[in-house]
């Protein structure tokens, strides 16, 4: 739906794009927030569920790759926990087994 390299909504979807974001402002006024993880580095203390550890080339730490479900909060209160995908360094599928 968006241009990797703009983060602009694609001709074909910027109608849709518009729509969603007048409700993701919505859910926001009324307290919810959704956090994506994204390209964050990863941590086992985080309060994430990890579907996968996945060799990655080009990063130097552990880092989510994808997030598949996003974490939400309303009012600042964990409702939904986020399930994301873990890119680990190319050389470190040895400490994962």
């Amino acid at each position: 739906m968006f241009d990797m390299d703009t983060g602009e909504a694609r001709d074909e979807f910027r109608q849709l794009a518009r729509h969603v974001t007048t409700i993701r402002d919505r859910l926001s006024e009324l307290g919810l927030q959704i956090q994506d993880h994204t390209g964050k580095p990863y941590d086992s203390g985080q309060s994430l569920e990890v579907l996968a550890f996945q060799p990655t080339d080009g990063i130097s730490g552990e880092t989510v790759i994808e997030t598949a479900r996003p974490t939400l909060y309303l009012r600042e209160q964990c409702i939904l926990r986020g399930q994301v995908i873990v890119g680990t360094p190319l050389g470190n599928q040895e400490a994962r087994k």
